[in-house]
Formats: structure tokens, C-alpha cells, sequence
């Protein structure tokens, strides 16, 4: 076993920004901070399982995503 520690901030927000610009996603800066901030666990899979759902609804909502709209 294993133990890893937690993702900085830094590391997270980067993770994020870059899933979603691989996505295409157009989104709020103040987004991808939130999802940052936010994700359970310290972890990059909450952080995925956030983007994923963020794929989602923007097939149902015109760009850019912004936080109001998330949240």
C-alpha cells in the first residue's frame, strides 16, 4: 500500500483546466476554481467525475458555463 497525499490547490485547478480545455468546454474561470476548491477527497477523481458532469451539461446549455449555472 501505497500513500498518497492530497493534490495542492495549484495541481487541482491545473487538472482541471486542462480536462476541460481537452474537452472543449467553454467555461468561467471562477468554474474551474470552484470545482477545484470543492472536490471531495483531495483526490483527481472526484475532480474528473466533476468535469464529466460538467460535459454533460453543456450539451443543455449555451457556452460559457459560468457559476450560477453549476452551482
Amino acid at each position: 500500500v501505497v500513500h498518497l497525499e492530497p493534490l495542492s490547490p495549484r495541481s487541482r485547478r491545473r487538472m482541471v483546466h486542462q480536462w476541460i480545455e481537452s474537452r472543449r468546454l467553454h467555461v468561467t474561470p471562477a468554474v474551474i476554481h470552484w470545482i477545484a476548491d470543492h472536490g471531495q477527497g483531495g483526490g483527481a477523481r472526484p475532480l474528473l467525475g466533476a468535469v464529466n458532469q460538467l460535459e454533460q451539461l453543456a450539451r443543455l446549455h449555451p457556452p460559457p458555463l459560468d457559476l450560477p449555472l453549476v452551482t
